[in-house]
């Protein structure tokens, strides 16, 4: 029984140790069934495949996952894909895992249609395509944009920027699919706010935009908000060819014709070997005939309107840089920039390089005035808004590119892509025409208080419209270097929202204050919009007029070397200052200067006057015969804080007359700022006014020294040009014309120059004759002292085809115009005409343009000089020769020219007949001028250019006396 029992206890056990093992089994395989589906749900992809350093044999392509290494690209030049490729993974500072595979062996100009793979997860297929070889001269497309770092008050902004604005303007402008329209994306720094925060890579940054990203190749320059994190260089694959040490803070990358450069601006890489590097590379990209253009990017601005402490000089060391380049090997330069949350456009003066801030994306933008602005030269637009730019390049043999601002308005009205600028520079551009100088000219004597130097239109051979002009005035007809006066400006000034420059035809500028009974020259020269200067025009002389200086500075203690006597606080504070005191700055002058605001006690805005008496001179005051002079010599701290000064007129009641407007700067430098105005009748006491404004930071950096206030009497009225007639009216000349002649249309054009002189001597509304191609003899008689006679200001062009509507379109070198002393026999010159062209008693400048003037042959006993053309002493302005031949002319002296008054010779040739001087330049009233001119003299013949009686010559660059 016993036996039996245990048996049967040892069965039922051995069962249910069968049931539990069963039951424990099923559990196991369940559980790791269960694990199974959950290690596989868990499995996420966080970032999007997004495309890397794009070359025409190979690509990266990068994503990001939660977990698995496995790392996979399949692709093909169709859906069916058909190649495999692995590629790596390495954790990220955020413990997820990132994928870069690298796709090599691809063929240049193809789509190619990808898939990602990581464990059992896949990518839905996209595509994109490799770019040209670079001697394939391929045109591409780039976007640029930056400091899309998120704003919390609008966090939408970059998602929407690129989804409803910048994919759809694509789209509508260019067409579909995106990667055949758009190349590249360039991005100079700050992607996300904080480069430390890992979560901010996937969400504020890849994820809005994979649309984007997936198939086209970003390029970033690290900014400041990426902190220097590893997350940067984690993220990105960019090209490993800076300097070693400091991979992938600086690189170069290149696209058909453009050398894109990225940089780092951030303080602890404003490093010597980054330069270095940059002037390396600079030297290949001008040796390398495929590199038309270098883009550069960078984060922070060497100047900026909207948030100038964002500033940084060693961006200024990078443009320099460019700039150089530029000029040294005809290659236009960008540097593209963020930092300021807002637009800007600029371009340096002397250089083909372009200023550019494309931000911004998302990052909350600087409004005007909620930061210190200031208004550079360089900039000609300025907007507070988001947006991005478009950049279009053109290879081959005209190779351009075209920018244009998208902007996406702002926090108050964002959305669209309206386009608010457009700027086009080519290689391959044509200087504008060299202007002509119209006023002040020798003869003339302006106010120096107030005149306007005058200049004509602008003509360009492209087409091109006016850009920029760029003014001079010196002490010396030769030297410029360091002109009295050097002013430029650019077709349009976009500062806060107003256009600073409109309705400037830029063909005039004001000026003032030069020094009385002085004698100066000016000069002018014109840019069209694709950066190209015309050549300078001719120095021209001119005279101030006299003024007597009735007083001496008036203003008391006028350098603070007395402390702050004489002077009283309206508002704040005003301080007597030494060198450096309470962290100021050094003097102007003397051991003292002024800090009004201020630094050892500081108020943010302060006031201070002092009340001159004048009454001393009432009587001429009263008879409106007093100027004043006045002004100061200004700086600030690092171009922030702004001192101004102001006068105030009070009548004997002390009551206010009128005030002047304010005169400001805003540069660290001292500066002299100054005015002169006439003194208005039943003043007694002239208030002087010094204001200061700070604009950063806790002191108040106003500075003033070296305050002066000065009487003055003289001629008041400004001096400007008077034109010889009405500005409108203009003759045709065409020998083969059918129409009925009356000189109004290429139809009914006067078929002899001297139809045509006859009526422009005589009409004052006629300013130009425009001659079409084809030989004009002076007469069809055989009366030798006959001569196409000029006695009025007037403009003659040649060189016209015979149906131009724009004097861009003409070209002289196909379409010759000759006027010809050829008369009588042809096969002798014993018959030709004394003179060919004579100039007597004009008033004004005459121009003659693309001429040819040939076969004079003065030989008698009363006409022996000047056989091709004859200056007369009557004339009381120049005759300016551009673009002219003077060939086969003869006489006894002076053959091609004669001058007894003013002649320039600018681009042109002059080819002597017989043994004479070629030009004959005589006479106390005679001056000549040689610009860029060849005269070709015979060997052993008299001087090319005889200069007697008084006569001055001035010879400017590229004159050259050829002896054949």
């Amino acid at each position: 029984m016993k036996l039996l029992f245990i048996q049967k206890f040892f069965l039922s056990l051995s069962l249910r140790l069968s049931l539990v093992f069963c039951l424990s089994l099923r559990l196991s395989l369940a559980f790791s069934f269960f694990l199974s589906l959950s290690l596989l749900s868990s499995q996420t992809i966080l970032v999007n495949p997004y495309l890397q350093l794009s070359l025409p044999t190979s690509i990266h392509i990068m994503w990001e996952t939660n977990t698995n290494n496995e790392s996979i690209i399949q692709y093909g030049t169709s859906e069916d894909l058909g190649s495999s490729v692995s590629g790596t993974a390495f954790n990220s500072l955020g413990g997820t895992v990132h994928h870069d595979v690298l796709i090599d062996g691809l063929q240049p100009g193809t789509r190619y249609y990808y898939q990602a793979l990581t464990g059992e997860w896949k990518s839905a297929i996209w595509h994109f395509v490799t770019p040209m070889e670079r001697e394939d001269e391929e045109n591409f497309n780039i976007v640029l944009m930056s400091d899309m770092q998120i704003d919390g008050g609008n966090p939408n902004i970059f998602s929407d920027l690129v989804n409803t604005s910048l994919l759809p303007y694509i789209t509508d402008t260019y067409g579909a699919p995106l990667d055949d329209h758009l190349q590249m994306v360039m991005i100079p720094g700050d992607v996300v706010d904080n480069g430390n925060t890992f979560s901010q890579w996937k969400n504020h940054f890849f994820n809005p935009a994979e649309v984007l990203w997936r198939e086209v190749p970003s390029y970033p320059a690290i900014g400041n908000h990426e902190a220097n994190s590893q997350n940067y260089f984690n993220y990105f694959q960019l090209p490993q060819n800076g300097t070693q040490g400091y991979l992938e803070h600086w690189y170069v990358h290149d696209y058909s014709n453009v050398r894109v450069l990225g940089m780092d601006s951030n303080t602890p890489y404003r490093i010597q070997a980054q330069l270095d590097w940059l002037d390396s590379i600079l030297v290949l990209s001008c040796q390398d005939t495929l590199i038309d253009f270098v883009f550069a990017q960078m984060h922070h601005p060497f100047k900026s309107e909207l948030w100038t402490p964002g500033e940084t000089d060693y961006t200024g060391d990078i443009v320099a840089r460019l700039e150089t380049f530029s000029a040294e090997c005809g290659k236009p330069t960008v540097h593209f920039f963020g930092h300021t949350h807002a637009y800007s456009r600029g371009e340096s003066r002397d250089h083909q390089h372009v200023w550019l801030n494309v931000a911004t994306a998302g990052g909350n933008i600087d409004y005007w005035g909620e930061f210190a602005n200031a208004d550079y030269e360089e900039f000609i637009i300025s907007e507070d808004e988001y947006g991005f730019v478009m950049v279009e390049v053109t290879a081959g043999d005209d190779p351009q590119f075209t920018m244009r601002r998208l902007s996406f308005g702002d926090e108050y009205d964002p959305g669209g892509s309206t386009e608010s600028d457009e700027l086009t520079v080519r290689v391959n551009n044509n200087l504008p025409q060299t202007p002509l100088s119209l006023f002040p000219l020798s003869i003339d004597t302006v106010s120096p208080l107030c005149f306007t130097l005058k200049a004509d239109d602008f003509i360009d051979p492209d087409g091109d419209e006016h850009g920029a002009s760029h003014w001079q005035i010196s002490t010396d007809s030769t030297d410029f270097d360091t002109p009295v006066v050097d002013t430029w400006k650019q077709y349009a000034n976009w500062y806060n929202e107003v256009d600073l420059q409109a309705n400037d035809d830029l063909t005039d500028e004001s000026m003032s204050n030069l020094d009385p009974g002085e004698t100066y020259w000016w000069r002018v020269r014109y840019r069209d919009k694709s950066l190209a200067w015309s050549t300078w025009t001719t120095p021209m002389r001119f005279q101030t007029g006299e003024t007597s200086l009735l007083t001496s500075n008036l203003v008391a203690n006028p350098g603070a070397e007395t402390g702050i006597t004489s002077w009283t606080i309206d508002e704040g504070t005003i301080e007597s200052l030494s060198a450096l005191e309470c962290a100021g700055i050094d003097p102007y002058a003397g051991t003292k200067y002024f800090a009004v605001g201020a630094l050892c006690v500081e108020y943010p805005f302060a006031s201070v006057h002092q009340d001159i008496d004048v009454t001393a001179h009432v009587v001429a005051i009263d008879a409106g015969e007093v100027l004043v002079h006045y002004g100061a010599y200004l700086a600030d701290w690092q171009n922030t804080d702004i001192p101004s000064f102001a006068l105030q007129f009070h009548d004997g009641d002390g009551q206010v007359i009128s005030g002047t407007d304010t005169i400001s700067h805003q540069q660290s430098a001292w500066t002299l700022k100054q005015q002169t105005l006439a003194v208005p009748e039943d003043t007694r006491t002239i208030r002087y006014i010094l204001m200061g404004t700070r604009t950063a930071g806790t002191d108040n950096d106003s500075y003033f020294d070296n305050i002066f206030l000065e009487l003055l009497s003289g001629d008041f009225a400004c001096s400007e040009y008077t034109p010889p007639g009405p500005v409108h009216g203009r003759l045709y000349v065409d020998h083969s014309a059918n129409g009925v002649p009356n000189g109004e249309s290429w139809l009914k054009a006067y078929r002899t120059l001297g139809d045509a002189l006859v009526e422009s001597n005589s009409d004052t509304s006629i300013h130009e004759i425009w001659i079409a191609e084809g030989v004009y003899p002076v007469t069809t008689n055989t009366n030798r002292d006959t001569s196409f006679i000029i006695e009025r200001a007037v403009k003659i062009y040649g060189g016209f085809e015979g149906s131009e509507e724009l004097l861009s379109q003409r070209i002289p070198e196909l379409h010759p115009v000759i006027l010809s002393g050829e008369i009588g026999d042809t096969s002798t010159t014993a018959d030709n005409v004394y003179h060919v062209v004579l100039v007597q008693s004009i008033m004004d400048t005459v121009l003659f343009d693309g001429i040819a003037i040939c076969c004079g042959n003065a030989d008698s006993l009363n006409n022996t000089t000047g056989g091709g053309l004859y200056v007369s002493e009557t004339n009381m302005q120049p005759v300016l020769l551009r673009n002219c031949v003077l060939s086969d002319n003869n006489a006894s002296a002076g053959s091609a020219l004669y001058n007894e008054a003013n002649a320039i010779l600018e681009q042109s040739i002059i080819n002597s007949s017989g043994t004479a001087s070629a030009i004959l330049n005589t006479g106390p009233l005679a001056e000549l001028t040689l610009q860029n001119t060849v005269i070709h003299h015979c060997m052993g013949c008299d001087e090319a250019v005889k200069n007697v009686g008084g006569a001055v010559m001035n010879s400017r660059e590229g004159v050259e006396i050829k002896r054949e």
